[in-house]
């Protein structure tokens, strides 16, 4: 995973998070599924904002009592951003599984406590989850390279 990371031209924070999708990987084939779970979760917010950063403001500004406040955007929204870029279905995709209650909600249902334990295939859909943004990430930086 961290090699087709490095080769397709990722930035250092880039390499850090694919290091850690890496590092969760290694953590599940050994066996320790709940710190697998946990590392690759609180990884693929950061790519999605890695990704949302590069195209957009990722923060609101808020006026609360007239005092302007910035405030980070929730993980559904950005998601939402990445539609015109990765099309209904992908969009979709990650939505469901990651923070829609009425679908697979993973990240939601781990950050909250309500899920515990986690089998294989839900495993195996958050790391495709990375894989696919990394894939994404790889062919903005591609486009604005100029490159096919």
């Amino acid at each position: 995973v961290i090699w087709l990371y490095y080769h397709m031209g990722v930035t250092l924070r880039e390499h850090a998070l694919a290091t850690r999708v890496g590092v969760s990987y290694r953590h599940w084939t050994q066996g320790d599924h709940i710190s697998a779970v946990s590392v690759i979760v609180l990884t693929l917010e950061p790519i999605v904002r890695t990704i949302c950063r590069s195209r957009t403001n990722i923060t609101e500004t808020r006026t609360v009592g007239g005092i302007s406040t910035a405030q980070v955007r929730t993980l559904k929204p950005l998601i939402n951003d990445l539609e015109q870029q990765i099309g209904p279905t992908r969009t979709r995709y990650l939505e469901a599984s990651l923070v829609d209650r009425g679908s697979l909600n993973l990240r939601n249902n781990l950050a909250h406590g309500l899920l515990t334990e986690f089998d294989e295939s839900q495993y195996i859909t958050l790391f495709h989850l990375a894989c696919m943004l990394g894939s994404i990430s790889s062919t903005d930086r591609t486009k604005n390279n100029g490159e096919t």
